[in-house]
């Protein structure tokens, strides 16, 4: 058979059009697909001023809403009459005025409901959840704001009255979308726009706008910063504590009332103190110190290498360092800060007092006439209450201008310990529902039995509270008790995959990762470690000058080395540092310790540790004193001299002064972590010996004779790359 040109051309339309059927009925039956982010529709062109100027009053009306919930950790539109703030006694505040008389509130995520003297004390948990359709939520309440001021924004198309009749039926929805990177406001809403002058009618009905804010991201660094810090660990609480141990520290003669100052006995009378002085003094130390509270690898964050300043700052920095598992992305570009002013209230009592008046506990031992003799016991436990403000500013949001997310939480110490393991649920997560920390998770119905054993011994351990975390939530288990012989906590969890058991106080655990599955045997073991104590001698490793014959000039030049004999030998004048810091998934942890060692008499210092890998450090310093300094660098001239080039150029010498030292001396160094050869690590085998002997490079004063000797000084900080083996501790 044979076709005309023509007929070919009618067989390739009908065939098209086949094509274009069979694809129009497939389309048609086809089920519909859900799809991440709404499709945005094509509108007419005539249509992209109206589209711009709805989509630009979203943006602004989001960012805006956005903005007021990050100043007042979540609460839009927040009505202060509902809070209690700027009343004495302080620890019935719930909330804290930023500045006096200004109505400005941030509400307590998480505070007290119990007074000081409470038995049986509680907490409450005031955290509103990131989404969630009830008007609580931190999207609901800006989808409400979005949707109730769009048309004020737009004016009611007031600038459109020239071009379009624009109608509508009903008032716009918006909804917000979190996204990692983003966070998307849309907006459903039919438009009818009458093209004026004309029977033509243009359509519009879904609008989006993209918000250069990582909501989702920073709200969870708050959730992390809250559950894993302030209320898992009580990072506050440490550091009232240390404050107030550290201005106490000097017995009868410190700053406040001392929490162990030890009993005196003398014919004085004992020393008086003043609550109102120390309120005054504890607010202002809280303010200047909560500075140095940090979370560690956040923006503008920083560490102090051992022994660069002096022991009470570094212990302030790394004892204030909180390590925070969350989003690496977010924590390094979000400044993060802990705030208290002393016009905030503070909440003080002391233990005993009289009144305004605290004094020791005192009696007489010998009643002499004219020569009494007294004891006086300056023990004292403190009460302590006060908000916190904790700001996180995301550096990257809105293109570079930033934003700022903050909340409050109170910190709590009774009798000068740690009162709270209930967290009882109020305000808007009572509200809804919600339980303390596990956002959607609301249904506590799956029955949980966790036995704790002490990791050296495998005996029952009663007594250790234990938190759960799921997602970005943590929640109190409960603390074991001894029930037929083994120490178990008997609880209700919500179901989770691949939650984390971890021990609070002064119990540590290994993370513990197991699911929680209705209808399975959710029966678990949690090992606990009790820190054990060891002593620790710290060991020279003498670095001593060694001939290096040099092939560019045929000199001889010399070099240090380091040695394998062991130098016990200190002066009176040497002072000791020691550092250990345990790393948790490979980054320094919140356990640290430290220990010090003064002068030629002390042979050890004792340090509690648990098994882990550890950072390692040492700094030996020598107290010249005043007026005192060290001989044998003063010289009267070196001659230094060498050829350029080598071997063939013309000799040239210089002249190096020589040198007086009669401050602080660097005299040993050691450094073990992932900059160096590596981090140590310690075991329980190791911390059942009762002593350890840390190895560090130091050397002889007399190798001191050139200044170019200080050389040495490169050498030790070197040593601790090249001598790994000569320098690792030994247990005994």
């Amino acid at each position: 058979m044979v076709f005309r040109k023509g007929q070919v051309t009618i067989f390739v339309i009908i065939g098209l059009l086949l094509l274009i059927i069979v694809g129009i009925f497939i389309y048609i039956s086809s089920p519909e697909v859900d799809i991440e982010e709404p499709i945005r529709r094509q509108y007419d062109s005539r249509l992209d001023n109206v589209v711009l100027s709805v989509e630009r009053c979203m943006y602004l009306l989001a960012r805006d809403a956005f903005e007021e919930l990050g100043s007042t950790g979540g609460f839009f539109n927040l009505d202060s009459d509902r809070y209690i703030f700027g009343v004495s006694p302080a620890y019935v505040n719930n909330a804290v005025e930023l500045f006096p008389e200004s109505g400005f509130v941030v509400p307590y995520w998480f505070g007290s409901s119990s007074s000081p003297n409470c038995e049986e004390c509680s907490f409450y948990l005031n955290k509103p959840s990131l989404m969630g359709a009830h008007s609580g939520s931190i999207a609901s309440q800006v989808e409400d704001y979005v949707s109730d001021n769009l048309l004020v924004c737009l004016d009611y198309f007031s600038v459109f009255n020239d071009t379009f009749d624009i109608t509508w039926e009903d008032d716009p929805v918006a909804i917000i979308n979190f996204y990692d990177e983003h966070t998307e406001v849309v907006v459903d809403w039919e438009l009818d726009a009458l093209l004026v002058g004309t029977d033509l009618t243009l359509y519009a009905d879904i609008f989006s706008a993209d918000l250069d804010l990582r909501m989702k991201k920073i709200y969870g660094l708050a959730s992390d910063l809250l559950y894993q810090s302030i209320i898992s660990r009580g990072a506050l609480e440490e550091f009232s504590l240390e404050v107030s141990s550290l201005l106490g520290s000097g017995g009868r003669d410190a700053v406040i009332p001392p929490r162990a100052g030890g009993v005196y006995y003398d014919f004085s009378a004992p020393r008086i103190w003043r609550k109102s002085d120390i309120r005054n003094v504890l607010s202002e130390a809280f303010s200047d110190y909560i500075s140095f509270m940090q979370v560690f690898g956040s923006y503008e964050s920083y560490s102090i290498t051992p022994g660069s300043t002096d022991l009470f700052t570094e212990t302030i920095v790394s004892g204030f360092s909180q390590v925070v598992s969350s989003d690496f992305d977010q924590i390094v570009s979000t400044r993060v800060r802990f705030n208290y002013f002393p016009s905030w209230p503070l909440y003080v009592d002391v233990h005993p007092s009289l009144g305004e008046v605290v004094m020791p506990r005192s009696g007489s031992i010998l009643a002499i006439p004219f020569f009494p003799i007294s004891y006086s016991q300056y023990d004292f436990d403190y009460d302590i209450s006060y908000p916190v403000l904790v700001t996180l500013e995301d550096i990257t949001a809105f293109g570079g201008e930033g934003y700022l997310f903050q909340f409050a939480a109170e910190s709590n110490i009774r009798r000068s310990a740690r009162y709270y393991d209930d967290i009882e649920i109020v305000g808007e997560a009572e509200e809804h529902g919600f339980d303390s920390g596990f956002g959607e998770f609301i249904f506590r119905d799956v029955p949980v039995t966790i036995s704790v054993l002490d990791a050296f011994t495998l005996e029952p351990v009663e007594g250790v509270e234990v938190m759960y975390t799921c997602v970005d939530a943590t929640v109190g288990v409960g603390v074991s008790e001894m029930v037929n012989g083994r120490a178990v906590i008997e609880s209700y969890l919500p179901q989770c995959v691949s939650g984390v058991f971890r021990s609070m106080g002064s119990f540590h655990s290994e993370v513990l990762i197991e699911s929680i599955v209705e209808g399975e045997n959710n029966e678990f073991n949690l090992r606990v470690y009790t820190e054990q104590d060891i002593r620790v001698y710290p060991v020279k490793r003498m670095l001593g000058k060694v001939p290096v014959f040099s092939e560019e000039d045929l000199s001889i030049e010399w070099d240090w080395s380091l040695s394998g004999g062991e130098y016990y030998s200190r002066f009176a004048d040497e002072e000791t540092i020691i550092l250990f810091m345990r790393l948790e998934d490979g980054e320094p942890g919140s356990f640290v310790r430290t220990a010090s060692i003064n002068g030629s008499v002390q042979e050890y210092a004792e340090v509690s540790l648990i098994p882990g890998k550890y950072d390692v450090f040492v700094f030996s310093n020598l107290h010249m004193g005043e007026g005192h300094s060290i001989e044998y660098l003063e010289t009267e001239k070196e001659e230094f001299c060498y050829r350029n080039p080598p071997l063939i150029g013309s000799k040239k010498c210089e002249v190096i002064p020589g040198e007086r030292i009669n401050d602080t001396l660097i005299i040993g160094f050691l450094q073990l972590d992932s900059s160096t050869s590596g981090p140590v690590e310690i075991t329980m085998d190791d911390l059942r010996k009762s002593t350890m002997k840390l190895y560090f490079a130091s050397y002889r004063l007399e190798d001191l004779v050139l200044t170019r000797d200080l050389e040495v000084i490169g050498a030790m900080v070197e040593a601790s790359e090249s001598h790994r083996s000569l320098l690792l501790p030994v247990f005994e």
